[in-house]
């Protein structure tokens, strides 16, 4: 979300994504009020030209849920589907103002789903390796993912807010320790946890599964949103001393 622009209700900048034959675009809108809302578009081609179909809304919360657990919300969408269309098949071939009312709520379903896995893809976020962190529930199944990874070399496994990364850029610091790291008290309990378990130096925390189901499950959201933004910072600080500082900076030439 942070990544879109905040606009008004009346404002039509978009970010967009091509997916298929199809162009989703998405805005962020604040209230008067501060809520966050993420907009959404579909754009498809009609007779040369491009339509701007209806835009569906989501809340921050909402967001927040398909994004921890997308495998739960595709089961959720798929099940009241199925209900819908067994209604419908229920229905006397005269209720036709009723048919038309299911088939639109079905058809907002599907969108939803479509919004979700376009803006996902945006972010450049993977729903097949939620659906493997939604699994994780133990702590020897996150450390297998990570010593897995680890024994591989496989850095392009890393946790999807890591990907702009280059690999030659982070490569370098995979050693260093999450001592030097990870510096806001209130991620103690996450340090411990660490600690304790092997998950102790940046190689490590760039391919922690952090919404694995486990980790959802022991620690708040607003924790790993910290602990990403920390680690964030640490990549941001050495990379852009690296580019821009030379040897005559340091020397005071």
């Amino acid at each position: 979300m942070p990544r879109l622009p905040v606009i008004s209700a009346d404002d039509s900048e978009s970010k967009a994504i091509d997916i298929k034959d199809k162009r989703y675009y998405f805005n962020k809108k604040t209230t008067k009020s501060g809520e966050v809302y993420l907009v959404c578009r579909i754009g498809r081609l009609a007779d040369g030209k491009e339509k701007i179909g209806d835009k569906k809304e989501y809340d921050m919360r909402g967001l927040q849920e398909i994004f921890c657990n997308y495998t739960e919300f595709g089961n959720d969408t798929r099940r009241a589907i199925r209900v819908l269309q067994n209604r419908k098949e229920a229905l006397l071939s005269f209720e036709n103002d009723l048919k038309k009312e299911i088939e639109q709520s079905i058809s907002l379903l599907q969108l939803q789903v479509e919004y979700a896995v376009a803006f996902f893809a945006y972010l450049r976020w993977s729903i097949k390796r939620e659906e493997e962190y939604t699994r994780y529930n133990t702590v020897e199944q996150i450390k297998t993912w990570v010593e897995e990874c680890k024994k591989e070399k496989n850095l392009s496994s890393r946790y999807f807010e890591f990907l702009p990364y280059r690999i030659s850029k982070i490569r370098k610091y995979c050693n260093v320790n999450i001592s030097n790291i990870l510096l806001d008290k209130e991620d103690v309990g996450f340090i411990d946890f660490c600690t304790i378990n092997g998950f102790n130096n940046l190689l490590a925390l760039i391919l922690f599964p952090y919404y694995s189901k486990g980790i959802l499950d022991r620690f708040d959201t607003e924790t790993i949103e910290r602990v990403v933004k920390e680690v964030k910072v640490f990549l941001d600080m050495h990379i852009l001393y690296e580019d821009y500082i030379t040897s005559d900076d340091i020397e005071g030439e």
